[in-house]
Parts: C-alpha cells; sequence; structure tokens
C-alpha cells in the first residue's frame, strides 16, 4: 500500500535490477507479484499507521478493514478520502504515515507458506514484484527476510505509473508478451491493472481485500493459500 511520499533522489522510471549475479532467463514464463497483502502480512501495520496519523492531525474517523474493502485504488490517498481527510490535508498525511511506519512497532512478516512457494515458482517463472510501495522499502525488508535474490526486478510507487503501466515495461525489460505473464495481486486494482495489461490474473485470499470483493474484477482464479499458487500456475505455463 502506497504512502504517497515521493523521495528527490528517485528517478520516475527507476526499476530495481537484479543483483549482478541473477541472469534473467527470459524464456521463463513471467510472474508479478503484489507485495503488500501478498507476499507481506503488513495490513495491521500500516492501518495503525494511519490511525496513529490522522490522530495526530485531529482526524478522528479513523480507518478500518471495512474502508480498505471499499477501497477501488489501494493507495492511501483513496483511503484518506474514504474517512473524509480534505485533500488539501493529503500531502501533509502521507508524511505523518511514512513517519509512523518508520518508528513503527507493530509486526508485518511474510505470510506462512509464501517464501516456500517462491522458491517453487522461481523454479519456473522469473518472478518480480509490482507494488505502489516504495520500492527501497521492499528491497531492503526482502534483503531482511532472504527473498531478494527470487525477484528479477521491483517496480514501486516512485515511478507514478499505474500497475498497468508497469507491467508493460516490465514485459519489455523482461522480453515476454501477455500470453506468458500473470499478475498475482489481493486487490481489485492488482486485477483490474493485470487485465488492462492484457495478462492472466490471480487472486489472493489472504489480503487487504475479502474473496467476495476480489471476483468484482474477475479474475481468472482465486488461490486460498500460499501454497496453492505453484501448481495453479504450473498449469497455466
Amino acid at each position: 500500500m502506497r504512502n504517497g511520499r515521493k523521495r528527490p533522489q528517485m528517478s520516475g522510471r527507476k526499476c530495481r535490477p537484479a543483483p549482478r549475479h541473477f541472469k534473467i532467463m527470459t524464456s521463463k514464463a513471467l510472474c508479478a507479484l503484489d507485495y503488500d497483502g501478498v507476499i507481506l502480512d503488513s495490513m495491521d501495520r500500516n492501518l495503525a499507521a494511519m490511525r496513529a496519523a490522522c490522530l495526530r492531525m485531529g482526524h478522528n474517523r479513523l480507518p478500518g478493514p471495512r474502508d480498505l474493502e471499499a477501497l477501488d485504488n489501494m493507495v492511501f490517498a483513496e483511503l484518506a478520502r474514504i474517512i473524509g481527510v480534505p485533500e488539501n490535508n493529503h500531502p501533509a498525511l502521507s508524511e505523518l504515515v511514512f513517519e509512523e511506519l518508520t518508528v513503527s512497532t507493530v509486526p508485518a512478516r511474510i505470510f506462512p507458506g509464501m517464501a516456500e512457494a517462491l522458491t517453487r515458482l522461481s523454479e519456473r517463472f522469473a518472478l518480480a514484484i509490482v507494488t505502489a510501495n516504495e520500492a527501497d522499502i521492499v528491497e531492503e525488508y526482502l534483503k531482511e527476510s532472504g527473498l531478494r535474490h527470487r525477484f528479477t526486478h521491483i517496480l514501486g510507487g516512485e515511478s507514478g505509473e499505474d500497475k498497468s503501466q508497469k507491467l508493460v515495461r516490465l514485459m519489455a525489460k523482461m522480453g515476454t508478451d501477455p500470453q506468458r505473464t500473470v499478475m498475482v495481486g489481493d486487490a481489485v486494482s492488482d486485477i483490474r491493472m493485470g487485465r488492462r495489461a492484457g495478462v492472466r490474473t490471480v487472486a489472493v485470499s489472504w489480503g487487504f481485500q475479502s474473496v467476495a470483493r476480489l471476483t468484482e474484477a474477475r479474475p481468472d482464479a482465486v488461490v486460498e493459500r500460499p501454497p496453492d499458487l505453484p501448481p495453479l500456475l504450473a498449469e497455466w505455463f
């Protein structure tokens, strides 16, 4: 989930490359995954940061899981709009959210079974992250978790692109096409952006939005657990 904060040193077209030793295998199909809610169990952490930021601004309508369920675009600015924060206060709120996330003690962990699922997926697919979060934050956590080497690229929210644009750019970089690409997400916006880019889409049941909400976006499949993801995609590619 993107906090809206942009860092001046980040290029508007930046795409995190693979580590130098990582050989990109363009003959593999491409699996792009969202980060928050698919790989990282971060909903409680994000909500706690948003609530604390709202209270610091004197805004007492605090967000909850139902507000996340209602989002059409899983970013903090959209959440702020839903809970009635005036638009002119969104930049200041985003800064406060970032501060709260920086000092947060609310745990955010890799979903159980996801590390093993990524290991299995990496045998057949080139893996990449397409997220609204900031790429450097994602990269740091993945390094700490020992998972960075699984991914060829991390495309974050600092580019200013929507996820369909990131997917198109990623496919061009990887030398693949929509017929050999899948987007895995936990929000209706992930599924819609994948469909807009012309790729297959998979919704996961363990993220920020419910299966009932996700099916509104018409994903090609829904998976209930991380271990279910590799065998499903193996049938497709």
